[in-house]
């Protein structure tokens, strides 16, 4: 439990004055700090990051700041591409430029190389976009179209649902090694970039492939499995019912699609409005005894009282709802979920969130130590210590265990 700080406020003195002079010269050193300073010091910490780029891996993917190389995944300047809207929003004329000059004469998507679906376009299209909306320059546009057209190969699949990984050179595509599956986070996380393309270039084959998802069967009271199967078009049954890894997009991107298309297309809308009732009868839940609202995973009829980190997109995606005349209480429910969120990193002594969180479900006896306490298999309730996972591909480290009630 997290509980106040003891011997952080001023004592009074004997006279009835707070605090000591030592006190309040410091008080009187801690000067407000100015808006203008404090978007000088994004700029400086965008131009540090920027200029090691800069020196030790320019046009590479990305830097080793220690080693003082870079590192390849696609050979196409992902940092670069990445940067150009942060870059003309901080108003660094100088910096864009040069990334300008080498995405006019180095940029080239016809190399013979494997890239992620999913990584490219949140990426790559999506950066190139967003600049062209931001400086209104073609040169941009056109890029985003050779790489939007090469990436479409993805989609000739029997079922029209994407494979993961495309060679933009050759035009072909293929799954994962390890399966024919593709995860229904990859898939959905395409959508507002595609439609987006096809809205600027009024071309409809792009925006036409994001909705397949749409049509699928097999959704559970609006909440969608984590796979699909690309060869049947269908939902698999392995892994959890969830709103975290491999699933957190499908969901964030009802909404926002809804928007994006000027909330006219209404089915968006009401699968939205569908998984949001979903999310409430099948995965919410508080812990005992702080009541914290939080979204577990439903695996084999069970829920588990795990939430990954990433569903924390769901407060900021209710409130999104809200603002937009959906249901009020959905901005209750983004209120609660927050607080959740912040007590994530609140109760780490680094102030950082971990990737994976569990939960308590149910009142500990008065004055128990979690040692002390056992329960048979058969009650439905959790009271195991709040597991904190980094996960890194194949390997998962436990960092350390604190309880969250």
């Amino acid at each position: 439990m997290i509980e106040a700080e003891q011997g952080t406020e001023l004592q009074s003195t004997a006279h009835g004055k707070e605090g000591t002079v030592a006190d309040a010269e410091d008080s009187a050193s801690l000067k407000p700090v100015k808006a203008v300073d404090r978007v000088e010091a994004v700029r400086e910490a965008f131009r540090h990051a920027w200029n090691g780029y800069k020196a030790f891996a320019w046009g590479h993917d990305e830097l080793k700041p220690i080693s003082k190389t870079h590192g390849e995944w696609f050979g196409l300047g992902l940092t670069l591409i990445d940067a150009l809207d942060t870059m003309w929003i901080l108003g660094l004329k100088d910096e864009f430029a040069e990334a300008r000059k080498w995405v006019e004469t180095e940029l080239l998507f016809s190399k013979n190389v494997d890239v992620n679906l999913f990584e490219s376009t949140i990426r790559i299209l999506g950066g190139l976009l967003s600049t062209y909306h931001l400086t209104g320059d073609t040169l941009f546009l056109d890029k985003a179209q050779d790489i939007g057209s090469r990436l479409m190969p993805a989609f000739k699949t029997p079922s029209k649902i994407p494979y993961s990984d495309v060679n933009i050179g050759k035009g072909s595509a293929h799954p994962p090694r390890w399966t024919t599956d593709s995860t229904v986070a990859e898939v959905t996380s395409i959508q507002l970039e595609f439609r987006e393309l096809s809205r600027l270039t009024k071309d409809p084959q792009y925006q036409e492939v994001t909705r397949q998802v749409h049509r699928l069967e097999g959704k559970r009271d609006g909440l969608v499995p984590m796979f699909i199967n690309t060869n049947s078009g269908k939902f698999t049954r392995r892994g959890a019912l969830t709103l975290g890894a491999r699933a957190d997009s499908y969901y964030e991107y009802l909404l926002k699609q809804w928007l994006q298309g000027g909330k006219k297309e209404t089915e968006l809308l009401e699968d939205y409005l569908q998984a949001v009732e979903g999310v409430r009868k099948n995965l919410l839940r508080q812990t005992s005894p702080s009541k914290l609202t939080f979204v577990g995973e439903l695996s084999n009829g069970r829920l588990n009282p795990k939430m990954d980190h990433l569903v924390c997109f769901l407060p900021g995606t209710l409130a999104l709802g809200a603002h937009n005349g959906l249901p009020a209480d959905h901005m209750e429910l983004a209120l609660q979920l927050m607080e959740t969120c912040h007590q994530m990193y609140a109760q780490m002594e680094t102030g950082l969130s971990p990737e994976i969180a569990h939960f308590n479900l149910c009142r500990l006896p008065q004055k128990a130590t979690f040692s002390a306490v056992s329960y048979s298999s058969e009650q439905e309730c959790f009271c195991s210590k709040l597991r904190w996972q980094v996960t890194h591909r194949s390997l998962t480290v436990h960092l350390r265990f604190i309880q969250i009630l």
